[in-house]
């Protein structure tokens, strides 16, 4: 819906104000929602392989951003 409305036209701040919250709030219980549909059984079977995969391409993406803000390798 918050596509549909930017697409067609330009919020004024009192509206954008008015939404912020709602989105917040929105988002907040989609992430809940989420967190309660989790397996945990399946989580801890798992043990830490997602865990030190999510965190190297992380620290692959931050050197790699790192570099190109420098100005490249060379």
């Amino acid at each position: 819906l918050g596509m549909a409305l930017l697409s067609t036209f330009v919020l004024s701040n009192g509206i954008v104000k008015l939404i912020q919250p709602l989105s917040t709030i929105a988002f907040s219980i989609t992430l809940a929602s989420i967190g309660f549909s989790v397996n945990m059984k399946d989580v801890q079977n798992m043990k830490l392989r997602p865990l030190i995969a999510a965190y190297g391409g992380w620290i692959f993406s931050l050197a790699l951003f790192l570099v190109l803000i420098k100005g490249g390798l060379g």
